[in-house]
């Protein structure tokens, strides 16, 4: 006799089916969770200096080094990658600054420090060598340990 609800499946089919939607639920209440607890930080609190090239040296001077966000307003990623900038600017901006310039409105800018795609994130040191650079979106965690790898945060 099929003892499973869904009839066309048998036995160790079944347990295998019904094992995977329980680790499903489980995966995605753990995710709602971990959302829920996330505080989130308002945009309005914290934002990211957009910049022109002129300003950059600013930015250059003292001992901070810090991260240039080239960005396109069309952007979907570019956007989305903003409240995690944020977020680490929360946490770390004693230590790093973190500003963002348009490729699209200075693209003399984006060449000069071989930009392919948007969003990328140069990382300056003090005199404003790129140490290091990362295309795409990544989130605040990925970026703070390329921070610590880099020797530019504990």
């Amino acid at each position: 006799m099929n003892t499973c609800p869904l009839a066309v499946l048998t036995g160790n089919r079944c347990f295998r089916i019904v094992a995977l939607v329980l680790v499903l639920l489980v995966a995605a209440g753990g995710w709602y969770w971990n959302m829920a607890q996330t505080p989130k930080l308002n945009p309005d609190e914290i934002t990211i200096d957009d910049i022109s090239p002129e300003d950059l040296s600013s930015y250059l001077t003292g001992e901070k080094r810090g991260i240039l966000e080239f960005y396109t307003n069309s952007c979907p990623y570019c956007v989305m990658i903003e409240p995690e900038l944020a977020e680490l600017k929360a946490k770390y901006g004693e230590e790093v600054f973190i500003v963002k310039i348009s490729a699209e409105r200075y693209p003399e800018e984006a060449s000069k420090y071989r930009i392919r795609g948007v969003p990328t994130l140069v990382f300056l040191d003090q005199s404003g060598n790129a140490k290091a650079s990362l295309a795409g979106y990544r989130d605040s965690e990925g970026i703070a340990r390329i921070l610590k790898h880099l020797g530019f945060i504990e």
